[in-house]
Formats: C-alpha cells, sequence, structure tokens
C-alpha cells in the first residue's frame, strides 16, 4: 500500500527542500537527497545496529564526519532562514565537555555565523540550538533526553515566528522564543558528531538517518519521520 508516487517509501525523502540526507545504510556517509554533499568519515566506526539499517559510532573523543562548504545548507542566507533537523541518536554519554554536537555549522564561536544542534548533560539531559556567536541558546525540556535508548530528535526553526519546536520520539517537547537568526559566510566545514575547531563536544554514541530542509516540517511529517514511513 501507500503514495504510489513515493515507491521507495519515506515521501520526505523525496522532498525538494532535503538537502541532506544520510541514511548510513552502505558503509559510508554519503548524502542520499541528491545534492552531493557526500561526507569523509574521521574515525568513526560504522554499525549495523542502528536504528533503521546502518550507523555510525562515534566515541566522545575524536571521531566526527565532515563534509566540505555545502552551500545549501547555509540557511542564513536565504530570504526565509527557517530550518529542520532531523536525527535518530543513542548516547553512552553526553559527550566531551558535557556538551555532544549532533550537527554543527557554526565557525566554532565566530559571531554572525552558523547554527548548531547539541544534546547537553546533567543537570539538564536536554537538546539545544544555537545561532551565530553562543551568546543565546533555545533549549528542549528539561530531561527530554536519557542514555542507552533510541531517540529520535528534531529540531525545527520558524524565522517567521521567532521561536524553535523541539519533538522528541515524534512527540512536540516544546517551543521555546528564539530571534537569533543564523548567520551566512561560514569558512569551516559542516560536521556531524563534533564541534568546529575544539577539543571538546565530540557525540559519544551512535547517530542514524541525518536528515536536513531548509523548511519546516509539520506534525503528520514528524510522525512519518519517526515511524520511518
Amino acid at each position: 500500500g501507500g503514495d504510489t508516487s513515493c515507491p521507495s517509501g519515506n515521501c520526505l525523502t523525496q522532498d525538494p527542500s532535503l538537502k541532506l540526507y544520510m541514511s548510513f545504510n552502505q558503509t559510508n556517509a554519503n548524502d542520499e537527497s541528491g545534492n552531493g554533499n557526500n561526507g569523509i568519515v574521521n574515525g568513526a566506526t560504522w554499525t549495523s545496529n542502528g536504528r533503521f539499517g546502518g550507523a555510525y559510532d562515534l566515541d566522545g573523543t575524536d571521531d566526527y564526519i565532515s563534509i566540505s562548504s555545502p552551500l545549501d545548507l547555509d540557511f542564513g542566507a536565504n530570504v526565509d532562514k527557517s530550518y529542520t533537523l532531523s536525527a535518530w541518536i543513542q548516547m553512552d554519554s553526553y559527550g566531551s565537555g558535557n556538551n555532544g554536537r549532533i550537527i554543527d555549522w557554526s565557525d566554532d564561536q565566530n559571531a554572525l555565523k552558523g547554527y548548531t544542534f547539541y544534546v547537553t548533560g546533567s543537570p539538564n539531559n536536554q537538546s539545544r540550538i544555537r545561532h551565530n556567536n553562543y551568546t543565546s541558546t533555545a533549549s528542549s525540556t528539561i530531561g527530554s533526553l536519557n542514555l542507552g535508548n533510541w531517540q529520535h530528535v528534531v529540531a525545527i526553526y520558524n524565522y517567521q515566528t521567532n521561536e524553535v519546536k523541539y519533538y522528541i520520539n515524534g512527540v512536540l517537547d516544546s517551543i521555546v522564543p528564539y530571534a537569533g537568526i543564523p548567520g551566512t559566510g561560514r569558512t569551516a566545514d559542516f560536521r556531524i558528531g563534533a564541534r568546529q575547531s575544539s577539543t571538546v563536544s565530540f557525540f559519544d554514541g551512535r547517530i542514524d538517518e541525518i536528515m536536513v530542509w531548509d523548511k519546516i516540517l509539520n506534525q503528520n511529517e514528524i510522525n512519518a519521520l519517526y515511524n520511518n514511513q
């Protein structure tokens, strides 16, 4: 059954607004969105025990995946700077420095450039979005994340309403006012599992199904992602 216009399954993987899709099913970090944003694996170990098929296991010390200057992920250059970030994560800890990066394209702490999506541990145990020079943060509910279990995490930045929405395992977790606008003009690489130019903030655990859109996903689309439809 299902929608015959999407014979491969998940219609969201065929949405032209999808700018990055890494399923990690083929023992590499290739982009399956059609945009050619293929990644280079730096130390991470491929495992067949992902949430859906394969995944990458990162050690929380120095592992990450990098993409060289993917301009179609530079949302600060768009008229509507909204975006959606999605991933399945299974954490062994909250990462080095208690701040494990899921997605980072921030030129580290260079003002007026970038965005980062990460987890932070005790006492908060939550996910966070930061833009630009890290002076403001939008966070999910305290205690919304835990260790050991596979969890689906989605962060949506709405440029029109100045807010961030978090979904955890398909359920709306929080809506957070957030006035920070992602800047443009990054020169560093885009990273999965690590912060730019830093010896801290490495992700510790498995990451699967990285997906990035330059649009806002709705609840039905979030449900489809969570249920792998």
